[in-house]
């Protein structure tokens, strides 16, 4: 056994197997940065949705909250707590209708220089 360890047999073994390994490292490289990088990608992906998770949580705590059901019940539903008065602000069709008249006759170049001169 002692004269195998100190053959030319191992020594060429020994080499050859070392060569192999080192070229399965060096092979082996672009594969793990190529995971590497997938991996780096992934857990990007990953801290994103938790993002988006965290915010649609949000979202929802606010629409299962009495705050939001009151609002809609408002807007909705046309309820009002005890002792509240609603008012509704009504506009006058006439009145928006003339005035986007009014825009529209003058030309490009007049409402330009009115702008402009600040007229009125």
């Amino acid at each position: 056994m002692d004269n195998f360890l100190k053959s030319k047999a191992f020594t060429i073994l020994s080499v050859f197997l070392m060569g192999s390994l080192g070229f399965l490292i060096f092979k082996s490289k672009p594969i793990v940065e190529s995971l590497n990088q997938e991996l780096g990608d992934l857990e990007d992906r990953i801290a994103e949705s938790e993002g988006k998770t965290e915010d649609l949580q949000s979202e929802f705590d606010y629409y299962e909250s009495d705050s939001y059901l009151e609002k809609q019940a408002r807007l909705k539903l046309n309820l009002k707590n005890p002792g509240e008065n609603v008012a509704y602000i009504v506009r006058d069709e006439d009145e928006t209708a003339s005035s986007s008249e009014d825009l529209e006759e003058k030309s490009f170049w007049s409402n330009l220089i009115d702008k402009i001169f600040r007229r009125d």
